[in-house]
């Protein structure tokens, strides 16, 4: 089944897609933990999509920035579900689009 991130985490990104080409950056906490901001780059082919995710930690918590990977698919327009590996832990993950104006 599916598992959702660390109740009370966050993971937000902003794509933009050019020619199969994705970028982004980001934000991302847990609830009493560490937080920093995303780095986003990869490639989407029909609904398919393959995302390296640099995790910046903040400076207040540590100097250091990770890469993890997210495979997956676009399930609907708003939808995107798959795999999140990140530092050995791998979770399928479903992530939902925000628009301006909608809550976090």
């Amino acid at each position: 089944g599916e598992t959702p991130l660390l109740p009370g985490s966050e993971f937000l990104m902003a794509l933009t897609e050019s020619g199969g080409a994705v970028n982004g950056t980001g934000t991302w906490m847990s609830e009493a933990g560490p937080s920093g901001s995303l780095k986003v780059g990869g490639t989407v082919a029909n609904d398919s999509l393959d995302l390296q995710v640099v995790f910046v930690w903040s400076p207040t918590i540590a100097t250091r920035a990770d890469t993890g990977q997210f495979v997956g698919v676009l399930a609907t327009p708003d939808e995107m579900r798959g795999i999140l590996s990140h530092e050995g832990v791998t979770d399928t993950v479903v992530f939902g689009r925000l628009r301006i104006g909608d809550p976090p």
